[in-house]
Formats: C-alpha cells, sequence, structure tokens
C-alpha cells in the first residue's frame, strides 16, 4: 500500500456509511498524502488539518476540493505533512489514556441503567 499512496497525490473516502474510524485515510495521512473525506463517522476526527473534508453526496463540494487541491501542490504537500505528523502522533499509550479517561468520566457520573441521562 505504501507505493500505492506514494503514487497519490491525493486520496479520496467519498464515504456515505458512519466510519467508525477511516482505515483507508489514516493510511494515506501516515504516507504524507492529503485526504478528501465525507464529513461522516470517525473521518472528521482522522482527516483534521491533513485534508479537506465534505457533506457525504455533495458531488460538487467533492469535485471543488480535489480541483483546489490539484491545482496546489505547496497546500497538498502542507496538508500531506500535517497530516503524516497527526498519524505519527498516535499511540497506543495515547489511546489506552483517553479511554481509561472516558471510564473514569462515566465513574464520576454513573447513571442507572434505563434511566434518561
Amino acid at each position: 500500500m505504501p507505493a500505492i499512496y506514494a503514487a497519490c497525490d491525493a486520496v479520496v473516502v467519498p464515504s456515505v456509511w458512519l466510519e467508525p474510524f477511516g482505515l483507508v485515510a489514516a493510511e494515506a495521512l501516515a504516507s504524507e498524502r492529503p485526504v478528501v473525506a465525507s464529513s461522516v463517522g470517525g473521518l472528521p476526527e482522522v482527516v483534521q488539518g491533513g485534508g479537506r473534508l465534505v457533506a457525504p453526496g455533495d458531488e460538487a463540494a467533492l469535485e471543488n476540493a480535489l480541483r483546489d487541491l490539484s491545482h496546489n501542490p505547496a497546500l497538498r504537500q502542507q496538508l500531506g505533512a500535517h497530516g503524516r505528523r497527526a498519524m505519527l502522533a498516535l499511540t497506543w499509550e495515547k489511546a489506552a489514556s483517553e479511554v481509561e479517561a472516558v471510564y473514569r468520566s462515566c465513574l464520576r457520573s454513573p447513571v442507572a441503567i434505563g434511566s434518561r441521562a
């Protein structure tokens, strides 16, 4: 996959599904390629400043984002570099720490099963 990503100017993830994470976007960003993705599920969190987000199914917005990137190599490089730094910052330790923080937050304010919190 690294060779395929290296051959791309940008990677498009036009998902209409609620992607829980967006592995393709993460791999592209780790390969220093900007991503144009739908703003659904976990994609916005993955893509952040490493690309452009468009509304799912908005073909005109997708076209405009790709056109902007195709005409601006400096922007592609900037977004790709930002995306790679973001992906390199993802670690198991960080993920575990964030999950632990969520659990601790839940323990501080328990909700009874069946209640309408």
